[in-house]
């Protein structure tokens, strides 16, 4: 059955938030402080989505019932209502996917080829899919932790903070170029989860020196050869002390194999 004003007006705060269904997906939700807020339930490419339309009495129930009939058609016609807003002018220039195109492409030539392209890529599969079709300055600090959270749930802690700082940029972007007022994730300080703390790999006493020289000796993988450049480049990393990444990137010449080094 449809609400009633009646029923509205006499709905009380409880211990929880509950909801009162006016019916296709409309219901009227009472927060804990007395508030009573209009939502839209609906379902777009197989997910479940909730629109917000205001606040009771501000949004009466003949009002509510107006956007959800134009919510309900623009989802007949295959868009998704949270985009295109019933009563607002979409603009796709000034959608965070625009806006982050434009930020990229202003960039792109400063960055290393593989790191622009890294960067995008990062865009793409975490960011855009949940931001991009958002007028950015619609978008909300808690929107920018739901991308954030998605990424922490898979452990990648430091490509979080990556796409933290990249949508930041976006917006430091559409600031300059007039598009929007601020930026939410100035307000996500805190919110990350933080990282674990770095355990080191123990040094090896002295006394164990001789040991781990003989097993390096005795070293053996699949393959011979590469076997005999494992303990080659040990050895040249023992005697040198060189960083692992230029030991691992090192040129040998032609005419001195690793092995003889």
């Amino acid at each position: 059955m449809s609400l009633s004003e009646i029923q509205i007006k006499k709905a009380k705060a409880a211990e929880r938030p509950y909801k009162l269904a006016d019916g296709e997906g409309l219901f009227l939700l009472v927060q804990k402080n007395g508030s009573k807020l209009w939502r839209l339930k609906y379902r777009y490419h197989g997910k479940e989505k909730l629109l917000s339309f205001g606040a009771y009495p501000e949004v009466g129930i003949a009002a509510a019932r107006e956007l959800k009939r134009a919510a309900k058609g623009v989802l007949a016609e295959g868009r998704d209502p949270m985009v295109h807003k019933p009563g607002r002018d979409f603009e796709e220039a000034k959608t965070f996917r625009a806006i982050a195109t434009m930020w990229h492409e202003n960039r792109a030539s400063s960055l290393n080829p593989a790191h622009a392209k890294r960067v995008w890529s990062r865009m793409e599969q975490d960011v855009l899919p949940v931001l991009g079709e958002l007028m950015i300055h619609e978008i909300t600090p808690p929107e920018v932790l739901k991308v954030i959270r998605k990424i922490e749930e898979r452990g990648a802690l430091d490509i979080s903070r990556r796409a933290k700082q990249c949508i930041g940029q976006v917006f430091q972007f559409a600031i300059a170029s007039g598009l929007c007022d601020s930026d939410p994730t100035a307000h996500l300080r805190g919110a990350l989860k933080p990282r674990p703390r770095v355990k080191h790999m123990a040094k090896l006493p002295l006394a164990q020196l001789p040991e781990l020289i003989m097993k390096m000796e005795r070293y053996q993988e699949e393959g011979e050869r590469r076997s005999e450049i494992t303990r080659a480049a040990l050895t040249f990393a023992l005697l040198t002390w060189v960083r692992t990444k230029e030991l691992r990137f090192a040129k040998c010449p032609p005419s001195a194999p690793m092995a003889q080094i």
